[in-house]
C-alpha cells in the first residue's frame, strides 16, 4: 500500500467519512469537545495516566504509539479499557492523534479494503471513537455545557452549532 493511502486511512477525514456514512450525527464542534475534554480530567494526574498507558501498550503490544501523550488525558485513561480483550498483534497501533474532534489511529500492518468495505482496523477506529468520552457523537450533560459556557465564553455560539 502506498504511503499516501496509509496516511488517508488514519486521517480524520477517513474516520469522519466512515462514521457519518453510518448515520451518526455530530452533536457539537471539535473546539467544544476539546474544552469538554479539559473539564473532564481523570481523578489521577495526567503524568500517572500517561505512565499507565505506556505500561499497557508496552506489555500488550511492545510498542508505545506516537502521539499518546498529546491526547486528552481522559481518553488516554479510557483507551486500555476498550482494548484489553483485543489481540494486539494484528493492530499494532503506531500512532494516535486528536484531529477534527476524532481519534485518529494508525496501524503498522493495516491493509485497505479493495471493495470500500470497513476493515477490522476501521472497526476498531469506529469502536474507539464512539466509546471514548467525551466525543462529538454524544451530547454533553447540562453541567458540562454550563461549565464550558462559564470558562470559554468564545465557545458559547459553538455550543449551539450542530446541536440536534
Amino acid at each position: 500500500m502506498r504511503e499516501e493511502q496509509i496516511a488517508y486511512l488514519s486521517s480524520a477525514d477517513h474516520i469522519l467519512e466512515r462514521l457519518l456514512a453510518c448515520g451518526l450525527k455530530q452533536k457539537f464542534t471539535p473546539a467544544v469537545l476539546a474544552a469538554a475534554a479539559e473539564l473532564i480530567e481523570p481523578p489521577a494526574s495526567r503524568e500517572w495516566v500517561i505512565a499507565e498507558a505506556h505500561q499497557f501498550f508496552a506489555a500488550r503490544a511492545g510498542l508505545i504509539p506516537h502521539g499518546l501523550e498529546e491526547l486528552p488525558a481522559r481518553w488516554v485513561q479510557q483507551l486500555p479499557l476498550h482494548l484489553p480483550s483485543r489481540e494486539m498483534g494484528p493492530f499494532m497501533i503506531t500512532s494516535l492523534a486528536f484531529e477534527q474532534g476524532v481519534l485518529c489511529v494508525a496501524f503498522a500492518h493495516e491493509v485497505g479494503s479493495k471493495t470500500g468495505h470497513m476493515t477490522m482496523w476501521d472497526d476498531l477506529r469506529f469502536v474507539l471513537n464512539l466509546a471514548l468520552q467525551p466525543n462529538i457523537w454524544h451530547p454533553l450533560t447540562c453541567q458540562q455545557e454550563s461549565r464550558i459556557w462559564d470558562f470559554w465564553p468564545e465557545l458559547r455560539r459553538e455550543l449551539f452549532t450542530l446541536a440536534g
